[in-house]
């Protein structure tokens, strides 16, 4: 009777795991790469603020509905952290690499939502979401085959003042797909670049973060501009007075 409840307490506590085992392309057999890369230099900011190239080894799903999740949602965040003179930055821009599986869909126009976190010790801080950007993006096809799907890469400039970010802080972005479709859309594994901070995270559903295993960073990048910083004098004058007495005022103004 001992080893039966014993067998019943491991079972459940297995069970009461959240399971991330399914949900990445390695279940589904080997990457099997082919093809040569060809990946199209996209504009929209001055600063790199986070670089991280696609290596072609894994990809983790990343939706709100997450048909290989079991159809609910499964979403996925990675921490990055820059250092730049000025100590805010806009975003400007995102490129970021992944495809559809199992059934390798066409690009089209997809739905991509981003949300940036800050940082609560090591996981995204709900309480603190920094900005949410929506954009419908076409990806393009880029020359490589992995896990029998073709690779894709997505771009998408962002408005001045969409997301402000500050210099050496820790932060989170998560990318994630808003479309309902028969396949199941990865965000490709990659190597660390420029702002790279290992560890990555998931949650599903309305659970709580949990540390993807063995997966330390996604492909992304981020690249920013200085926010509006500018100065500059206006002179009140009234025509009755001398010119060299006119007030002056100074203004300061940055974009936040």
């Amino acid at each position: 009777m001992l080893y039966r409840y014993s067998f019943v307490l491991v079972a459940f506590a297995v069970m009461a795991m959240p399971a991330l085992a399914q949900s990445t392309l390695l279940d589904y057999g080997s990457p099997d790469v082919s093809g040569t890369p060809t990946y199209a230099e996209f504009g929209g900011g001055a600063n790199t603020l986070l670089d991280q190239p696609p290596n072609q080894v894994n990809g983790v799903f990343s939706e709100d509905v997450c048909s290989l999740c079991g159809g609910g949602p499964q979403i996925l965040a990675d921490n990055f952290s820059f250092d730049q003179t000025d100590p805010g930055q806009d975003v400007a821009s995102m490129t970021w690499f992944g495809g559809n599986f199992p059934g390798n869909t066409p690009p089209f126009p997809h739905s991509f939502r981003f949300d940036f976190f800050g940082d609560a010790g090591g996981i995204p801080d709900n309480d603190n979401q920094v900005c949410s950007v929506q954009r419908v993006v076409t990806g393009v096809v880029t020359g490589v085959v992995l896990f029998d799907v073709d690779e894709l890469q997505f771009d998408a400039d962002l408005d001045v003042g969409d997301c402000n970010l500050l210099d050496q802080t820790t932060y989170w972005v998560s990318v994630v797909s808003q479309e309902i479709m028969a396949d199941s859309w990865f965000w490709e594994t990659a190597n660390a670049g420029t702002g790279s901070l290992a560890g990555t995270t998931f949650h599903l559903g309305d659970g709580d973060w949990g540390d993807v295993g063995g997966i330390d960073y996604f492909a992304i990048t981020i690249r920013g501009d200085d926010k509006v910083d500018c100065e500059f004098n206006l002179r009140v004058m009234n025509p009755e007075v001398d010119p060299g007495d006119a007030l002056s005022i100074r203004f300061h103004l940055q974009h936040n």
